[in-house]
């Protein structure tokens, strides 16, 4: 606007020093600047007054508790006015954190350049705050290639491998006997090798809001996760260990007078065992029935996995009955991921599962660094707490028994009916895109 020939004052000055009314609309095309219409070379420019007048600047008033005050002078984007042809004014925000009209040529004045992250955009940690602020990432990778990337095989002397032939299963994880990730050897030449996490490794995940630790791949190339808590409010997945690892605890089975009750379902595959359905009331609830930011629901994400309740009988009497879980992890301490028994056999597909989710096994225990009978606090499972898995042990005494992890962390044979922890697992789908690093302060994101 002009209200002589020798004052100009521009629509900024109007709508803040008049009016203290501030508007984001840009009138003339010609004031318009971006990088496609070529008046920029790159996407970055200055603050407006008027966004400053919506953070709570206003003109010739101080104001030292808005996230713009610096306590220096800051230019801004917004011509004032021109007065006698001579003092050309730019508004700026002042030291005391209002904002005036200065001269262009005024030294000292602070830039801080401004731009825009796109719509959509992820952020890796933060909430927001000084201490914790965001962490916007646009980088992302396969989670499955990251995991294959970082493997070694597991017959062989490596970093943490010290015998010639490779990882003893007989003995617990440590520096010398796995820490890290591997290929299980026996499956190199399939489409998707196996590849599994041993010892203490960074393989936090965080997904559909809760914490989670990666156990290891899926013959179809899927990521298998055990539940481990909710994060922070910065999005760190610190709890590692005690209770919060859990969903809470169950009996594996309320009924415990029959080698049946050993079984995730039973009489006939038609009833379900006590744990079962607890931990597919808590997935239908917290994973199935939730969205993320797409409006999808999570379940979209999790492959239909196949779950291993191994009801084999490698030995039995007329009062006694031993399982091929025992088998393995017990008498010839020699874990297996194959599942000997359709029958025993768990997925939604074949109807054995309403949702797809289960429990770790025993193996997968094993594999990870715990053995039966002897205490590991120095691997990824270790909580602290007793947990149930999902294979059988024996039925002796007249009681069902099932393979757990106990409070020291080894493998433990325990009677059905007891209360113990419920960790809940599930897989990702092979095509996971995550950010991060996979350690608890900065976990692994699905994007």
């Amino acid at each position: 606007e002009s209200y002589a020939q020798s004052y100009i004052s521009y629509g900024a000055r109007y709508r803040l020093f008049t009016n203290k009314t501030p508007s984001l609309e840009c009138l003339q095309d010609n004031d318009k600047f971006t990088v496609a219409n070529k008046k920029l070379t790159y996407p970055v420019g200055l603050i407006t007054a008027d966004e400053a007048a919506y953070a709570g600047g206003v003109y010739a008033t101080s104001n030292e508790n808005y996230y713009l005050y610096t306590g220096t002078l800051q230019w801004t984007m917004s011509p004032s006015g021109v007065f006698d042809k001579v003092n050309i004014c730019t508004w700026l925000i002042t030291s005391s954190g209002n904002f005036d009209n200065y001269g262009v040529e005024y030294n000292g004045t602070g830039v801080r350049p401004v731009i825009s992250l796109k719509q959509g955009i992820k952020y890796l940690s933060g909430n927001g705050s000084k201490e914790t602020p965001f962490i916007i990432t646009s980088i992302t990778k396969s989670l499955y290639n990251v995991i294959t990337t970082n493997s070694v095989l597991d017959n062989i002397e490596s970093e943490h491998v010290e015998s010639e032939t490779g990882i003893d299963f007989s003995q617990i994880s440590s520096d010398t006997n796995g820490k890290g990730i591997y290929e299980l050897h026996t499956t190199k030449n399939d489409e998707y090798p196996i590849y599994y996490y041993r010892g203490e490794v960074d393989n936090n995940i965080i997904f559909a809001n809760f914490c989670w630790k990666i156990i290891r791949t899926t013959s179809s190339g899927g990521i298998k996760i055990i539940y481990n808590g909710s994060p922070t409010s910065d999005n760190k997945c610190t709890n590692i260990t005690g209770p919060n690892t859990q969903i809470g605890s169950s009996p594996y089975n309320e009924k415990y007078d029959e080698a049946k009750y050993v079984g995730y379902k039973y009489d006939n595959d038609e009833v379900d065992s006590t744990i079962k359905t607890k931990i597919e009331s808590w997935y239908k609830t917290n994973i199935d029935e939730k969205k993320d930011a797409n409006g999808k629901s999570y379940t979209t994400y999790i492959e239909d996995l196949e779950f291993c309740n191994d009801r084999s009988i490698s030995w039995q009497s007329e009062s006694t009955i031993y399982h091929g879980p025992k088998y393995r992890n017990y008498d010839y301490r020699n874990p297996s991921l194959e599942c000997l028994q359709g029958e025993d056999k768990f997925t939604v597909a074949n109807k054995k599962l309403t949702y797809p989710v289960g429990l770790i096994t025993a193996d997968e225990v094993a594999y990870a660094g715990g053995i039966y009978a002897e205490g590991n606090n120095a691997y990824y499972l270790y909580t602290g707490n007793y947990y149930w898995t999902m294979s059988p042990f024996d039925f002796h005494e007249n009681y069902p028994f099932v393979f757990d992890v106990h409070a020291a962390g080894g493998l433990n044979g325990d009677r059905v009916y007891l209360n113990n922890g419920i960790r809940p697992v599930l897989s990702l789908n092979y095509n996971i895109e995550v950010i991060g690093t996979g350690t608890s302060n900065n976990p692994y994101m699905v994007k």
